[in-house]
């Protein structure tokens, strides 16, 4: 993120005033029912409370279990219907189960939901329909070229268990993923397809859904009807559920404030009545739904400041759900008006739930859950402790929305021996607690640039409300209309997806959405919104080109007649959006980046034609806007610049500065008519650009003077520059493919997003370079290692480097120390006999580190950080090591070992680890293994010789125990190679 947008988050973080308008709601909105709904709102009647609770014996051991839900106020599309359909979703799929399974189980916990969810689940419930269920309901043949790319941006948004339990939606997803177009009937089945795996299997066990889903294809148009009618009827039931089990006694309904924000940041920068606000109106229009009060209040991340108290005391709270780095017994708060009942929430149980009981058997899974709940509170008497789990974000994990564990669990939770589940208002009733401090914000709340930069917008936004308060020249209701954005868009989901160790899959949605909301506070207020509002706070996604430049030095001549053979080794981008450019080739030298623009039509100079062409390097700054104050989609640094007015010349502006002013220097450049072509020097664009490095681009039309279009449409393209093989080559190691199989047994997991050859080493290069320009090292060399893989790698749990599934593993003897035998922990293999390692690196989608071994034999992690890249090939690694970091000596005498491992690809407590080897495949863990401790954990290694490394990697004999106590003699060992 750029430094500029920094700036603003800190300048505007610190001048925030503290009133907030007031004036009287605007009238709700909503979108129509579909047709042929008739159905009337959910009641909100409100009830005469609950039954007396019964005392509860001071000497018992208790535990409280909130099940967290929460979910955004998504946009509204052109029609007023919600232009996201997750609360509809998460409902038919996950809350419908909950409330199903609890009235079965007759389990007591507590079911928290945030004001906005619970108003979008009772839209779903009277017929008010998201935009995806209004696009579900038009017959396919009808389909718009819009509501198509709707479909094909949203309706693939599932996880690949969704995704694979029916066959026909995994060949729609390939399909797609294939850029090919789906016909009529693929369009159907897809409409049918997404919200069937968006429905709880309990819902799918009756007719008429049975019979849709067991059908898989070819889905009848009333098929959709009742899928629909069957979400709305599930809106219903859960609604109504809620009331029935809370009057019962079985659970108690807590709720967020309004749109479920960080209370504490907001009153840290003096947002304390917009606090107020939120949880009076979140309390009032949660009762509105529910049809009663909530006693207990969850805040976004379990945190609340004390001057928030009042408030919450005020608006008939009587218990908070907390978090913090302990899990002590429930305390209470004091505040100026009455006490509330603080309970603070152990996360051990979400985490579980999460990231590892997913991957195993629901019985076992319930039973440890259990286990981890006694276990957190001690054996102790008079116990009290509270557990917290997310409830709408980890089903999509489970082979079945999770269904089978979380009945397990209830029946647990209901039957526990080792404690007895409880609710909050129980405690209260029934215990006495001692006073305890008011907790404290996090110093590492905020994460990144992104994030203070949201929070700045917000603040300017909202000052802007105050001073057209102040003025009186805005009505009173538009006031309150334009507040009622402000409170949506203070709601934590926005930030959570800004830090910059988190990705949605939808972040670009997200961005767009928040911005636009205070966009619509500025137009409301009849001001111009600030640019930055203009300019997404996370560079979009590129781009990717039509096909890749090949890593061949180019030989482009620039001139008038420009020819297809000089660029036939060029990369291209090709689509039809743009009136003035089809398509834009581009390849690369040592030194420059040549690129070729071929036009619609032929370009002669009468209708006044020209382009901007905005570039930045991998590491430039700039501006954001073009001329026009549109958002070219980064910050760009410099602008090339085309007229037809001077056709064999282009102008170079750097620095480019989006206020106009100029910086320009002519190149010539190569016009026959239908394309032009240039070369730029890559020192004026970034000065020392090197493999791997990408370079941002996008064209503006400005035929005629004003701007037309851009060209990528989408985003930003990148052209990246190959690895042209420059410097000295010290290896080139080729590995046999297809043995991606350990020993010679192993197997995949069981699992569609793992794609043949996703773990197939190809080869090792290795090279002592010391920059693209300088094919002869100089005195800051470094060393480059090229890995490369028989397939492309995929990266469907958007880890940060591009892929997912991989541990890759280096090591290099230098035969200059006593070097280390063992290989990495986790690995359970050691070098082969007699050899050693000094020098090793690991990389894989979320960090990479590397180690050195000192003379006496011991490895250390070094505190630096290997540069790694994933080539747009997506099948070749490049790290890059400075040469003072390797051990001293003739490099000609180096020797090298390749390990492939398979990555868990899920985030655990920051630690990335390794799949599980089992006996046989399965949906999260490899195939192949005999229990035996020296299994070692390698699906591939470096070796070109047939059966090399099976008889690397087939330990002496099996061991019984753990990998600790093995000894060197009973590991599998790995070869190390000289080129």
């Amino acid at each position: 993120m750029a430094v500029r947008r920094l700036a603003i988050g800190i300048v505007g973080l610190l001048i925030l005033g503290a009133c907030s308008p007031a004036g009287p709601p605007p009238p709700e909105t909503s979108s129509p029912p579909a047709p042929g709904s008739t159905d009337a709102p959910a009641s909100t009647t409100t009830s005469t409370g609950a039954p007396r609770e019964p005392l509860l014996d001071p000497d018992g051991s208790y535990a409280v279990v909130v099940f967290t839900n929460h979910l955004p106020a998504f946009g509204l599309d052109p029609a007023g219907a919600a232009d996201r359909p997750w609360a509809r979703l998460h409902t038919a799929r996950d809350y419908i189960s909950m409330v199903r399974l609890i009235g079965e189980a007759r389990a007591k916990v507590v079911l928290s939901y945030s004001p906005v969810l619970l108003e979008q689940i009772a839209d779903t419930a009277a017929g008010r329909w998201d935009q995806a269920a209004r696009i579900t309901a038009i017959p396919a043949a009808e389909l718009t070229a819009e509501d198509k790319a709707y479909i094909d941006e949203v309706f693939f948004v599932a996880s690949p268990a969704q995704i694979d339990r029916y066959p026909r939606y995994r060949e729609l997803a390939d399909r797609r993923a294939q850029g090919r177009q789906l016909s009529t009937t693929e369009y159907r089945d897809l409409q049918v397809l997404f919200n069937l795996a968006w429905t709880s299997p309990l819902l799918l066990e009756a007719e008429p859904l049975a019979t849709i889903a067991n059908s898989g294809r070819r889905f009848a148009e009333a098929d959709k009807q009742l899928l629909l009618d069957a979400h709305r009827a599930a809106a219903s039931e859960f609604l109504t559920s809620l009331r029935s089990l809370w009057a019962e006694g079985l659970i108690e309904v807590a709720t967020t404030p309004l749109a479920n924000p960080t209370l504490p940041l907001m009153v840290r920068n003096r947002m304390d009545q917009d606090a107020t606000d939120q949880i009076i109106r979140g309390a009032e229009r949660a009762s509105l739904v529910l049809g009663r009060d909530p006693r207990g209040m969850a805040p976004a991340g379990g945190l609340i400041d004390q001057t928030n108290g009042t408030a919450a005391l005020s608006a008939g709270f009587e218990w908070l759900l907390l978090s913090g780095p302990e899990s002590p017994t429930p305390f209470q708060l004091t505040s100026e008006i009455g006490n509330l009942l603080a309970l603070v929430a152990n996360p051990e149980a979400g985490k579980r739930i999460a990231e590892s009981y997913f991957t195993m058997d629901p019985a076992l899974a319930a039973r440890d859950l259990i286990g981890a709940i006694s276990a957190a509170m001690g054996d102790g008497s008079g116990v009290v402790a509270a557990f917290s789990a997310d409830a709408t974000e980890p089903w999509g994990r489970y082979e079945d929305g999770g269904l089978a564990f979380l009945r397990r669990v209830l029946q647990e939770l209901a039957t526990a021996q080792e404690f007895t589940a409880v609710l909050p208002s129980e405690l209260n009733n029934s215990l006495q607690f001692d006073p305890g401090p008011w907790p404290e914000l996090p110093d590492t709340y905020l994460r990144g640039d992104a994030e203070l930069a949201a929070w700045a917008l917000l603040a300017d936004t909202r000052r802007e409300l105050l001073r057209q308060r102040e003025v009186g020249l805005v009505d009173a209701v538009v006031l309150e209309e334009a507040y009622g954005q402000i409170l949506q868009a203070q709601g934590a989901d926005w930030y959570w997806w800004y830090s910059p160790d988190r990705a949605s899959g939808d972040d670009a949605y997200y961005d767009a959405t928040f911005r636009g909301r205070l966009a619509e506070v500025w137009d409301l207020l009849g001001a111009s919104p600030p640019d930055e509002l203009r300019v997404p706070l996370q560079d979009p996604e590129p781009v990717p080109p039509t096909r890749l430049n090949r890593p061949v030095p180019a030989t482009i001549t620039i001139d008038n007649t420009i020819a297809n053979r000089e660029w036939s080794q060029a990369g291209l981008f090709d689509e039809r959006s743009s009136d003035l450019i089809e398509r834009v080739l581009y390849t690369f030298d040592d030194a420059r980046l040549f690129l070729r623009v071929d036009f619609t039509t032929e370009v002669l100079g009468d209708s006044a034609p020209g382009f901007d062409l905005y570039l930045r390097g991998p590491r430039g700054t700039g501006a954001a806007l073009t001329p026009r104050r549109n958002a070219i989609g980064f910050d760009a640094a410099m602008v090339v610049k085309w007229r037809a007015t001077n056709p064999v010349q282009v102008s170079l502006v750097k620095p480019y500065r989006s206020d106009g002013t100029t910086n320009e220097a002519r190149k010539d450049a190569g016009f026959d008519g239908n394309s032009i072509e240039l070369e730029l020097d890559l020192d004026i664009i970034e000065p020392a650009i090197r493999a791997g490095d990408r370079i941002d681009f996008r064209f503006v039309d400005v035929t005629g003077g004003p701007e037309n279009g851009q060209f990528p449409a989408a985003a930003p393209g990148v052209f990246e520059f190959p690895n042209l093989g420059n410097g000295i080559e010290l290896a080139r190691i080729a590995d046999r493919v297809g043995d991606d199989h350990g020993p010679g047994n192993y197997s995949y997991i069981v699992d569609s997003e793992i794609r043949a050859g996703a773990y197939d080493l190809a080869g090792l290069v290795v090279r002592l370079v010391s920059g693209p320009a300088a094919p002869v090292p100089g005195p800051a060399d470094d060393v480059q290692f090229e890995i490369t893989f028989r397939g492309p790698l995929a990266n469907p749990w958007s880890a940060p480097a591009g892929f997912s599934h991989q541990t890759i593993d280096l090591y290099l003897d230098a035969a200059t120390t006593a070097g280390a035998q063992r290989l990495l922990p986790g690995r359970v293999a050691a070098v082969e006999a007699g050899g050693s390692w000094d020098y090793a690196f690991t990389i894989d989608g979320w960090g990479a580190s590397h180690y050195v071994v000192d003379g006496a034999g011991a490895a250390s992690r070094l505190n630096s950080t290997p540069d790694y890249k994933l080539l747009a090939d997506r099948r070749t690694f490049l790290v890059t090591v400075p040469r003072a970091t390797l051990p001293a000596g003739d490099e000609s005498s180096w020797r090298y070992g390749v390990a492939v491992i398979a990555n868990q690809a899920i985030p655990t407590l920051g630690i990335h680890g390794l799949r599980a080897l089992e006996r046989e495949p399965g949906r999260f863990h490899l195939g192949g293994g005999t229990g035996a401790a020296n299994d070692p954990m390698i699906i591939d290694l470096l070796h070109p010789t047939g059966g090399a490394q099976e008889a690397a990697l087939t330990y002496p004999a099996p061991v019984i125990g753990s990998e600790s106590e093995l000894a060197i003699e009973q590991l599998a060992r790995l070869p190390m190679l000289s080129g």
